[in-house]
């Protein structure tokens, strides 16, 4: 098994990824829309993503108790921060997707949240997305488009 890997962070602050022995995994953090800033200057998306890749990081479980307990420090840190749960918009959040590698099995386990994808690419040269991709953009910017072509303005919320 060859395993190889590819970053590219992009105009976004708020993504890392971590390679550790068997572990690859990368975070895409997500800002609230009331864009949270804590004293430090970090962003939500940031610190949501460099949580998760702290509690990844100990690579000492299965992949889904390690998304887990990234979860539960994420949740903690909004807590602190007293950001209000009850309005999605205060939220701030991380994708991710995770391969652990399990040589002994010649396998891999992986997760994946939000719409960071995985791509396995076969020998053969053949490859596969781990999940069907879904366009949770499309909805929004065919709305976009509308209003652009009938030139009305968009509120903000």
């Amino acid at each position: 098994m060859k395993v190889d890997f590819i970053f590219d962070e992009g105009s976004s602050k708020e993504d890392c990824y971590l390679v550790q022995n068997n572990l690859f995994a990368v975070f895409d953090g997500a800002n609230s829309r009331t864009g949270f800033v804590d004293r430090n200057g970090k962003r939500g998306g940031g610190i949501a993503a460099a949580l998760a890749k702290e509690e990844f990081n100990k690579n000492n479980a299965d992949l889904t108790t390690l998304a887990y307990r990234a979860n539960r420090k994420i949740r903690q840190k909004m807590i602190a921060e007293k950001i209000d749960f009850t309005k999605k918009e205060n939220l701030f959040w991380t994708a991710l997707a995770a391969a652990q590698i399990q040589k002994e099995k010649n396998s891999f386990q992986w997760v994946q949240i939000g719409d960071s994808l995985i791509l396995v690419i076969y020998q053969d040269h053949n490859f596969k997305l781990l999940v069907n991709d879904y366009d949770h953009d499309q909805e929004v910017l065919s709305i976009w488009k509308e209003y652009a072509a009938k030139k009305k303005k968009i509120l903000k919320i």
